[in-house]
């Protein structure tokens, strides 16, 4: 068998970290005695020769993306070096006129003052300011926040962190053949050919890669996770090879309704709310309200008729212009083309079809779903929550009264259990002691979830995976938990995911769901009896728990030792399971106390600092949304201008790319600011305008 050079060097590597992994504490001993005898045998001019060789071959071998980094070490030691003399000179100029008491303090980057008083800023120096600014500069301009597509794994990533394999370079191209190759999965022709990119070059036939991530000339993009996980020869987490072939509805598809995709779709979730609020001289805002997302039973029979779809609701709230109540209309046509269409293609190309049957017969032709609208004049709430959220008007644009702006919020109903697979018919329990209201409790005898069904989400989102494949419970070579592949999908390239109504509301959802679940499955495993004396709790009894929890909260009463009752341990349950679940009180509760932990430890804060960056009518946003004229940031003067409301639509339709661009600006803070990278979480050798920050938290207004 014949290796290449880099295959020998690390199998090489690998031989001598194992032997070194064996060797006795005597063996290493002697073996360290050898090296720093043999190196003392080396005269200090050839110790300098054999470093500047190892240097070189170093150098030769560093990717394009290590020598920028490297490069960019040596200009800020570089800067560093020749700055502490100037720095050392500006405080000494700036210490005697603003604090006079303070010439004791030299150092350059220190902007706390030391000892036990109390913390009080110094002023920083120009040189340190002036790094400070290039460094976010670097980090939010187009340099640092420029995204491409990675071939491998098909998601958007930032071009720093995107390494290029040429089209030339037959060992890399060799391995990715071997490592990426569609043979052996069983996918059909039209799902290969989506992930096909012989036409660009014929070397790269049979590899499952994105087309979006392979360049004109045939060189690969591999972001900087899969490009080590193909030098180790083992198959990237996030690749397509590994289960993420999704595939797409091909082009006619893409103006199907909610309604038609409701209709289509063997399995819903149990409801789902759109508040639609229009007006004149604003935009159309939408607010898209998802409740519990169980999912509902398979159908064996398509398409569902219109008038059966009980899972969606549209609410027209407060008076619409007519333009503005044709566009809500005209977004929830049903079509009777459209379904022989789609179902045609989900019969011929997605396994989870085979059993159904498709009757399109009594179908209109071309109708509006009126069942499934309602109007509501009566929208003073409504107003005050468009006017708290901020309104969109644009003197500019003629057309921004029939805008849709998607406003996107979760709501949990507690009032459904969990449908299961298998289950013996409900049993009803009614409590015949109550005259007016009589509570209803329907038990179910079985342990298993249909959350558990491992297509769960193609049967759910079928338009997003149109051949069945590439969803969650795809099987996968390397093991993949859920919730990231959520994460996944919401970082692909073609922004489907992201940008669909329902499918990140239902994941998040259906995640926090999983995560209680699994809290108190594990508290049932521990102690099986625990619940058991909640169903002697009477109505009084919690009544009054709930009061004195009231008065708990209000820091009014405390909590006696040994005293707690059945009621309140039910609650103080309630409350610990309810904690999984994403915005719930309990896990804003959670986040609070790890606020007061830092404090405890490192003491209270002594500086507070409100970041509002906004994202919104940002070109950086409107290039992750996909909605300029330009390939990259770096052409931004090129691009044509877009009105204020297209870019408020397109950053509130999108809010996997809104929350990517807001974290990368507050850890560009954390990052230059503070001098704290948040990857890793040590100090930088030059620090921050802060001086040495020892620790440091956050919180998001909600």
């Amino acid at each position: 068998m014949v290796f290449t050079a880099n295959e020998r060097r690390e199998r090489h590597r690998l031989a001598v970290q194992l032997s070194r992994a064996r060797e006795t504490p005597t063996a290493r001993a002697e073996r360290l005695c050898r090296n720093r005898e043999r190196y003392e045998s080396i005269s200090v001019g050839e110790r300098h020769e054999r470093n500047r060789l190892a240097v070189q071959r170093s150098r030769v071998r560093e990717t394009p993306a290590a020598r920028i980094e490297r490069l960019r070490r040596d200009r800020e030691r570089h800067i560093r070096v020749s700055g502490v003399r100037a720095s050392a000179d500006d405080q000494a100029r700036a210490l005697p006129t603003v604090m006079p008491n303070v010439h004791s303090q030299s150092e350059p980057n220190h902007a706390w003052c030391d000892g036990n008083e109390t913390p009080r800023l110094h002023p920083v120096s120009e040189t340190s300011k002036r790094l400070c600014l290039q460094h976010l500069q670097l980090a939010l301009g187009a340099v640092g926040l420029d995204e491409a597509t990675c071939a491998v794994c098909d998601r958007c990533q930032l071009r720093t962190e995107i390494r290029v394999i040429e089209i030339s370079d037959a060992p890399r191209i060799q391995d990715l053949h071997e490592l990426l190759s569609s043979d052996g999965e069983t996918l059909p022709a039209a799902l290969i050919a989506e992930y096909d990119c012989s036409h660009l070059s014929l070397a790269l036939k049979g590899v499952l890669l994105s087309k979006r991530g392979v360049r004109s000339d045939g060189d690969l993009q591999i972001c900087q996770e899969c490009d080590e996980s193909l030098l180790k020869r083992s198959i990237p987490k996030f690749s397509i090879k590994n289960g993420f072939f999704v595939g797409t509805l091909p082009s006619r598809f893409s103006g199907m309704t909610v309604p038609e995709r409701l209709m289509t779709q063997t399995v819903s979730i149990v409801s789902v709310a759109r508040v639609m609020r229009g007006g004149a001289h604003r935009a159309t805002g939408s607010h898209c309200l998802v409740f519990d997302v169980t999912p509902g039973p398979p159908a064996t029979l398509l398409p569902i008729p219109v008038d059966n779809v009980s899972s969606y609701r549209v609410v027209l709230a407060g008076p619409f212009t007519t333009e503005q109540q044709a566009r809500v209309r005209q977004m929830h046509r049903v079509r009777r083309q459209v379904f022989d269409d789609v179902l045609c293609f989900y019969r011929r190309h997605n396994v989870l079809y085979n059993h159904v049957d498709v009757n399109c017969s009594d179908l209109p032709i071309d109708i509006v779903a009126e069942n499934l609208i309602f109007e509501d004049a009566e929208a003073a709430e409504m107003d005050a929550e468009h006017e708290r959220v901020g309104g969109v008007s644009e003197n500019r644009a003629s057309n921004v009264e029939t805008d849709i702006i998607e406003r996107r919020l979760v709501f949990i109903s507690d009032d459904h259990d969990v449908s299961t697979q298998d289950a013996p018919p409900l049993e009803r329990y009614e409590r015949s002691t109550q005259r007016t209201w009589q509570p209803q409790f329907l038990v179910r005898h079985s342990n298993q979830f249909a959350q558990q069904d491992a297509t769960i989400f193609a049967r759910m989102f079928p338009h997003l995976f149109p051949y069945g494949r590439g969803h969650p419970g795809e099987p996968r070579h390397v093991p993949v938990a859920l919730n990231a592949c959520i994460r996944y999908y919401g970082m692909l390239s073609s922004r489907r995911f992201a940008e669909d109504e329902i499918f990140m509301l239902a994941s998040f959802d259906y995640l926090s769901v999983q995560k209680m679940y699994t809290q108190l499955a594990l508290k049932c495993q521990r102690n099986p009896t625990i619940f058991e004396p909640y169903s002697d709790i009477s109505e009084s009894a919690l009544v009054e728990a709930l009061n004195e929890k009231e008065l708990q909260r209000q820091g009014r009463t405390t909590t006696a030792r040994d005293q707690s009752s059945t009621a309140s341990a039910f609650l103080k349950s309630v409350e610990i399971s309810g904690s999984a679940m994403w915005g719930s009180d309990g896990e804003r509760a959670q986040c609070r106390r790890r606020a007061f932990a830092y404090q405890a430890r490192f003491g209270r804060p002594a500086l507070f600092v409100t970041l509002t960056p906004n994202i919104a009518d940002t070109f950086v946003m409107a290039q992750y949304c996909g909605i300029t004229s330009v390939d990259t940031l770096f052409d931004a003067p090129l691009a044509e201008p877009l009105g204020r409301s297209v870019m408020h639509s397109a950053s509130m339709r999108n809010d996997v790319a809104s929350a990517r661009l807001f974290m990368r600006n507050i850890d560009a803070f954390v990052e230059h600011v503070l001098g704290v990278p948040p990857k890793h979480m040590k100090g930088k050798p030059f620090g921050g305008l802060f001086g040495d920050v020892k620790a440091y938290f956050g919180m998001v207004e909600t």
